[in-house]
């Protein structure tokens, strides 16, 4: 390795994330196998969040994310993610982390707009 430059292949969680993670609070759903569940966010990015629930997918799942703005309903955005990490059980809740996929919508800027309005990153 040149310089000693780490490579995204040795980098671990947060030093190999594109974009950085804001602590947001937003109650989403997501739809595993037809059910839907009920999700915390923790954190998120442009990219990817981590969320709590009493439900956790496991690593490689693919969900349908639902994220929504009570105040603007317009703002509600569907996202095909896949689950990339799986954290133990705090208490009844389990976390698990998800990169985002394609939107589900005409408009590939529903995801930016989202993020600017609602989540102000």
């Amino acid at each position: 390795m040149e310089n000693g430059a780490d490579t995204p292949e040795t980098q671990q969680g947060a030093e190999r994330r594109r974009y950085t993670r804001q602590a947001r609070r937003l109650a989403v759903t997501f739809t595993l196998e037809g059910e839907e569940f009920v999700a915390q966010t923790q954190d998120i990015s442009k990219t990817g969040a981590l969320f709590s629930a009493g439900q956790a997918p496991s690593v490689g799942t693919r969900i349908l994310l639902n994220l929504s703005d009570r105040q603007n309903p317009e703002l509600t955005l569907f996202l095909k993610s896949t689950v990339v990490r799986f954290e133990a059980d705090l208490g009844n809740e389990k976390q698990f982390a998800v990169q985002f996929g394609d939107a589900v919508a005409k408009d590939p800027r529903r995801l930016r707009t989202f993020l600017d309005k609602v989540l102000g990153i």
